[in-house]
């Protein structure tokens, strides 16, 4: 499944432009050519449904954000980038015998490693920002899951699409 998704999987992706107290836009991951099986998989079967539960992983991607900030007196503008070595998840795909539609039940990210945030735009805080925002990545691990997770599982969604179901259609 892996080497077939490889061919039709793109490098990169674009997120949404994002509009709170700062204006985030133009944002992209990229990397997710590098998908890899990171364990082992299991399939079970009954007479209602088989289920794949598939270890993957992603290496060395990578995002970016440009921001905006209009002040009272002043506008700010920057980029986020961040880097991630290590990012795996784990997925279960299933499909009844009745119908030949493959289904994501379950996805969740076990690993995150690696990551590291670069901020511009802020003139001399852009260093201590950058440095402070990784620092916070490793307290705030879940918030920087969260954000990863709807993208990677766009991309998990789409392979599985282009897959040809576990069942033949009878």
């Amino acid at each position: 499944m892996l080497a077939n998704a490889r061919g039709f999987l793109s490098d990169a992706i674009t997120l949404p432009n994002v509009s709170n107290n700062i204006d985030l836009a133009n944002g992209e991951i990229r990397g997710l050519s590098t998908i890899y099986r990171s364990g082992k998989s299991h399939v079970f079967c009954s007479g209602k449904s088989a289920i794949i539960q598939v270890s993957l992983g992603f290496r060395n991607l990578s995002g970016s954000y440009k921001w905006h900030k209009k002040l009272p007196l002043l506008s700010l503008d920057g980029a986020i980038d961040i880097k991630v070595d290590d990012l795996q998840i784990v997925a279960k795909i299933s499909q009844s015998p009745s119908d030949s539609i493959l289904r994501l039940t379950m996805f969740d990210i076990v690993r995150l490693e690696g990551v590291k945030i670069h901020i511009t735009g802020l003139g001399p805080l852009s260093w201590l920002f950058s440095k402070l925002s990784t620092f916070l990545v490793r307290i705030f691990r879940s918030f920087v899951a969260n954000y990863v997770e709807g993208p990677i599982q766009k991309v998990i969604r789409h392979i599985i699409e282009k897959t040809k179901p576990i069942f033949p259609p009878y």
